[in-house]
């Protein structure tokens, strides 16, 4: 599963479901609010690879040729006609890992039984990248 007990909301891309804004409490609020106010260590992204490749998980991420994390999970995508891997991207200087410094470069490589492999990284699901299915339109 791409989602473990030591991934934060904020790590996930799911800080929204937290409520920050309003003065709702809940377990765990002071640990993301100081996390928000920190940054992440790591950050949750897809990647495609256009040909069949059988991840298992645990498979090396390369961004501009250095580790900066671990497959969680992967499948094939038919509709997509493509490889699709989960992960955490993390910063090789252990700073704090922004959504703008993954965008940053398209030179993202998957490793599978020492062969490396072009990745295209993304933020959002290729597959619904506007939220368009998750909101019951379906035109696409």
């Amino acid at each position: 599963a791409e989602y473990m007990g030591d991934d934060t909301p904020l790590e996930a891309g799911l800080g929204f479901l937290c409520k920050l804004k309003g003065g709702q409490d809940f377990i765990g609020r002071e640990a993301i609010e100081r996390q928000k106010q920190l940054g992440v260590r790591k950050l949750l992204a897809c990647f495609t690879v256009e040909e069949f490749v059988a991840f298992h998980g645990g498979e090396v991420i390369y961004r501009e040729g250095q580790p900066v994390g671990f497959i969680r999970r992967a499948e094939f995508a038919p509709i997509l006609g493509c490889t699709l891997a989960w992960g955490y991207v993390s910063s090789p200087d252990g700073v704090s890992v922004t959504r703008s410094w993954l965008k940053e470069t398209r030179d993202y490589q998957l490793e599978r039984a020492g062969q490396r492999h072009l990745a295209t990284m993304y933020l959002r699901s290729p597959f619904d990248r506007n939220n368009d299915r998750v909101n019951g339109i379906y035109t696409n």
